[in-house]
């Protein structure tokens, strides 16, 4: 069982995006399941779509996090009730859109973050208090640095990785390039002796000399190539 759960994560090609994405979708089931308050038709559409663009954010992490921020911000005013529901989903698509942007990306999205929150404190105090507002920004910035800090783990990772792949090539390549000056000196030290037997047979007299000649030749082509090479 714990093989077979091994050989499923394996196949998953982004692990962290689909626990990211697990874990808020089953908090948000548990808040919805345990309070029960999600009643009426357009809160359960809209749980619905979120639920879809979290799992959407899997394949499109970027454009579906961005639409949950948007979806989350227009349905908590324009479904009543449905407020009480966005909590989790926006944790979620900061985090992912921490990780997944650079600096600038990242730091713009969490400061309109930041400033809706204060902004919807101002215009609603009955239902964001001051407190709250310090709450959720102080959430909304653990969860930002939680996902720069995966995305700067995960590029330090990936570096790892290729260094490990550079010195792997660099040492198959001092390797090979110490066995061709092995072949080349014993080549060279066979091809020699071979060219000098030859010649002292070449200069003896015998039926075999043209043959012996040919050796000549053929060993002092070699060893030249060999030295060329």
């Amino acid at each position: 069982m714990k093989q077979k759960l091994i050989d499923v994560l394996n196949h998953i090609q982004h692990p962290y995006l689909f626990l990211v994405i697990a874990m808020f979708s089953c908090m948000l089931q548990f808040e919805i399941w345990s309070f029960g308050k999600a009643n009426g038709a357009a809160i359960i559409t809209a749980l619905v779509i979120v639920q879809i663009l979290a799992v959407a954010c899997y394949w499109f992490p970027v454009q579906a996090a961005l639409a949950i921020l948007m979806f989350n911000g227009i349905g908590e005013y324009a479904i009543a009730g449905y407020g009480l529901f966005t909590s989790y989903m926006i944790l979620m698509a900061l985090l992912i859109l921490s990780y997944k942007l650079g600096n600038c990306g990242a730091i713009a999205v969490y400061v309109v973050v930041i400033c809706y929150t204060i902004l919807e404190g101002v215009l609603r105090p009955e239902f964001m208090p001051a407190q709250t507002v310090t709450s959720f920004c102080a959430g909304y910035t653990l969860i930002a640095i939680l996902g720069r800090f995966f995305r700067w783990n995960s590029e330090r990772n990936r570096k790892y990785r290729q260094l490990l792949r550079v010195q792997s090539e660099l040492r198959i390549l001092r390797r090979d390039q110490m066995l061709a000056a092995h072949i080349h000196d014993t080549l060279s030290q066979k091809l020699s002796a071979i060219s000098m037997i030859a010649q002292c047979q070449h200069t003896a007299d015998g039926a075999d000399a043209d043959v012996w000649r040919r050796i000549v030749e053929y060993s002092s082509a070699a060893q030249l190539w060999t030295c060329a090479h």
